[in-house]
Order: structure tokens, then sequence, then C-alpha cells
């Protein structure tokens, strides 16, 4: 990130303890269950990430001219208010 984009980001404070939870938490061993946990949530993504490329082009055209076809409908009757 350069320091521009750096600029944009919001302003949020972070305190020394922010940083030592932080610091804390990543020295803590990770349990079987955890592990486990973490496993189950990245197939997930993976499922979903597969599930999401597999939508074909046409099918993402229609949502997206289904999408504007609302939007359109949705400022149509905005304007009669």
């Amino acid at each position: 990130m350069s320091v521009r984009g750096a600029n944009r980001l919001p302003d949020t404070a972070v305190t020394t303890d922010d940083i030592d939870d932080l610091l804390s938490s990543h020295s803590q061993e990770l349990t079987d269950e955890d592990l486990i946990e973490l496993e189950a949530q990245v197939q997930k993504e993976a499922l979903e990430s597969q599930e999401i490329a597999s939508i074909s082009d046409s099918e993402k055209e229609l949502t997206l001219k289904k999408t504007f076809r609302s939007l359109c409908k949705f400022e149509e009757c905005h304007e009669n208010f």
C-alpha cells in the first residue's frame, strides 16, 4: 500500500493494549479443535469460491440485467413520491 493509499484509510485509535492483545493471540498454540475449525473454514471458503467461479457469464449478465431493471423501477417509484 502506498502512502497515498494509507492516507485514505479511516483514522483508528490503536492502543498499546490492542497491539499486546494481537501479539499474545499469535503466541498461543492452536488446539486440535482450533485447527479443525480453521480447516473447515478454509474448505468452506474454497467451496464458495468455486461456486462463484462456476456461475456462467450469461448467468452473471442476467443477474446484472435484473439488478439494473430493479434499480430503474425503484428510481421510478421514488420519483413518483
